[in-house]
């Protein structure tokens, strides 16, 4: 005789090829084994409190899926049965009858024809004004199935009259399936309806949030919101994220937008795990950068509060990533923050780097003096005779050299070329090496003082009397924090 294990195996490879033909087998050989499987634990769960799973009165949402409803129905043995259906599963009503061998006098429906919490609520409120029911203890409301909207009707009336809530806990999932694995259901009394109504998914969805996984914790946000009564703390939550997905990506307009509603939702419900005041904070730090998508390099260069504002963005990412140990991360933003100080210096001496003019220069004395810094650099010198039509990160420092700039005087362009090596072997760009701490580090604290140099020159520009360290932590990424209760 096929054992149910030897059962349950066959219907896992049917599963992965064939998923009708896999249905149909577990209608034929194994649903009758999980029925009486699920009706001993039930049983069970009797014999330690002869009160629990016992209700006269047991009222379900219908869903495609009628074998959770069937299992309580044979398992529990109630009196009288009432089924809240969509115009789309009220025909699963007659199966589930014939199924169970319930008589006609002991069952009634409702078709709720638009489905919305309020109208199941309804209807369920009208069930029990209509069979006087008073008791409520012998009560019990299935959510196991139906839609979403109808399961939060289902909780709605379950809060409002103190009826338990019944479902079925799924142990175990095939891989790459929604189905769950038979003989695997757990018969459950939901005491909270919190339970399955926000808080569990909640404190997944803010450990995605705080992991930075924020397109993760977006979809589980909004399936919250799809099955509770007041959706608009988690909407708070999936606009934060939101925000932050945006932000990640360097689309600040679009940030900008779920900040600000992120904000409005949580001062309204006096949110607290949503750090309101730091939100302001980097909503005015990100201000300049709204209109970035719309202007040109140079004025981003030259426009004084639109760059630093910017880099202290890049900046400050550069930084979050060091901390989290994403040193490839780390070194791609870090040189990218080196070429904008490059490119800026050039700009303020009249040299576009993506469209280089030198009419303004003697470009041949220019070239001689780059050719002479060049060969105290590189092992393996070349001689230029003229420079090219974009402007490298490296070429940029040996003109800026060459040009006596202030500000990198104290820069040693060895180094600076050998952390430029270093970054183009990362897996991220050009090798198919790990960068290690150390010299990543090394290479960001370089950048880092370079840097608190020029801002110490020309923070004036945005008339700022704060640190670069203290301006730049407007544009960390904030945390939810976890309550215990909510």
């Amino acid at each position: 005789m096929t054992t149910f294990k030897e059962k349950r195996h066959v219907y896992t490879e049917k599963l992965n090829k064939d998923r009708e033909e896999a249905e149909s087998f577990y209608k034929k050989h194994l649903f009758d084994e999980v029925k009486n499987q699920f009706v001993q634990k039930v049983q069970l769960a009797r014999s330690d409190d002869e009160t629990r799973f016992s209700y006269d009165y047991l009222l379900m949402s219908v869903g495609h899926d009628i074998s959770p409803l069937i299992l309580w129905i044979e398992a529990i043995k109630p009196e009288r049965v009432f089924f809240i259906c969509s115009p789309d599963t009220i025909d699963y009503v007659n199966d589930i009858v014939e199924e169970t061998g319930l008589k006609v006098t002991q069952v009634e429906y409702d078709s709720v024809s638009r489905i919305d919490a309020s109208d199941v609520y309804q209807a369920i409120k009208h069930y029990v004004e209509k069979h006087q029911i008073h008791f409520f203890s012998k009560v019990a409301i299935d959510i196991t199935g139906g839609k979403k909207s109808m399961i939060s009707g289902c909780s709605l009336a379950a809060n409002h009259l103190g009826i338990d809530i019944l479902y079925i806990e799924n142990n175990g999932h095939y891989p790459g399936h929604k189905v769950p694995e038979p003989g695997r259901e757990t018969p459950t009394v939901l005491e909270d309806p919190l339970e399955v109504f926000g808080d569990r998914d909640l404190l997944t969805g803010i450990h995605k949030f705080n992991s930075e996984d924020f397109e993760n914790a977006i979809e589980i946000f909004q399936q919250i919101q799809e099955r509770v009564i007041n959706p608009r703390k988690y909407q708070a939550y999936e606009h934060l994220a939101t925000a932050y997905s945006h932000l990640e990506s360097m689309v600040f307009d679009e940030a900008q937008v779920h900040i600000e509603k992120t904000i409005q939702i949580a001062e309204l419900l006096e949110l607290r795990e949503i750090p309101v005041d730091k939100l302001k904070q980097q909503l005015t730090a990100l201000a300049p950068l709204g209109e970035l998508h719309k202007m040109s390099d140079e004025r981003i260069l030259s426009d004084g509060e639109t760059y630093w504002h910017l880099f202290g963005y890049l900046f400050q990412l550069a930084n979050h990533y060091r901390k989290r140990k994403k040193y490839d991360l780390t070194a791609l933003l870090t040189y990218r923050c080196l070429e904008m100080i490059v490119q800026r210096l050039l700009l303020k001496r009249g040299i576009s780097a993506s469209r280089p003019k030198f009419g303004h220069l003697d470009y041949g004395s220019l070239i001689n003096k780059v050719n002479e810094i060049s060969k105290e650099i590189f092992h393996e010198f070349r001689e230029i005779k003229t420079f090219g039509s974009k402007i490298s990160l490296m070429q940029g420092l040996l003109i800026l050299k060459a040009l006596d700039e202030p500000l990198l005087r104290d820069i040693k362009l060895k180094s600076i070329n050998n952390f430029i090596n270093l970054r183009n072997k990362s897996r991220l760009i050009h090798g198919f090496e790990l960068l290690d701490e150390e010299r990543v580090s090394e290479f960001y604290g370089r950048i880092r003082g370079l840097n608190n140099k020029i801002w110490n020159e020309q923070r004036s520009e945005i008339q700022c009397d704060w640190s670069f360290d203290t301006f730049a932590k407007h544009f960390r990424f904030v945390d939810i924090e976890v309550t215990a209760r909510r």
